[in-house]
């Protein structure tokens, strides 16, 4: 077994777990809907992160083409993985039941929430800068203009409790990374 083959396979446990919880997200979300218990910035924040999710995974298959790997980069990458696993916890429960309120769940976590998807994104910057210095891929043109604001609107809703700039901030969130995912499936054509 490679050593990139033998890191894939933690990695691919513990992203597999962080979407398994998203998609069992989805599922609570449209029961909400049904009991009308719903609320749709916790609903758009499970997609978000799901699509978010599926693009930083998709990005490690770049170490891929590493062949001499180090015990700190084997590290850093399951903490990385680990802290995105951390944020699904924070934003889907385990388990629920038919009180389950998504609103009271989404404002009591939200700080949880908002600082571990800031030092998500912060260990995302670290990540690329790793790759590049590693000369297995070079720095996105639209990466820092996209990960800025997004790591000021993770601080902005980890700050504010006003319903009204989690709105804004989950919508602005939705725009900034399907632009990102949008504009890196256009440029692998």
């Amino acid at each position: 077994m490679l050593p990139f083959e033998f890191l894939a396979l933690a990695i691919s446990v513990i992203m597999g777990l962080a979407i398994t919880r998203l998609v069992s997200g989805i599922g609570l979300s449209i029961r909400q809907i049904r009991s009308k218990k719903h609320y749709w910035i916790h609903s758009l924040w499970i997609f978000n992160i799901l699509v978010f999710l599926t693009g930083l995974w998709w990005g490690l298959f770049k170490w891929s083409t590493k062949e001499d790997w180090a015990f700190s980069n084997f590290i850093f990458l399951i903490i990385y993985c680990i802290i995105i696993y951390l944020l699904t916890d924070f934003l889907v429960p385990l388990k629920s039941n038919s009180n389950f309120d998504p609103k009271k769940y989404f404002l009591d976590n939200r700080k949880f929430f908002f600082g571990i998807l800031f030092l998500t994104i912060i260990m995302d910057i670290v990540e690329t800068y790793l790759l590049e210095m590693e000369g297995l891929r070079t720095v996105p043109t639209l990466f820092p203009f996209i990960f800025i604001p997004l790591s000021i609107l993770a601080l902005g809703g980890f700050l504010s409790k006003n319903i009204k700039i989690n709105s804004a901030i989950a919508v602005l969130w939705s725009i900034l990374i399907l632009a990102y995912l949008f504009n890196g499936l256009i440029s692998l054509k």
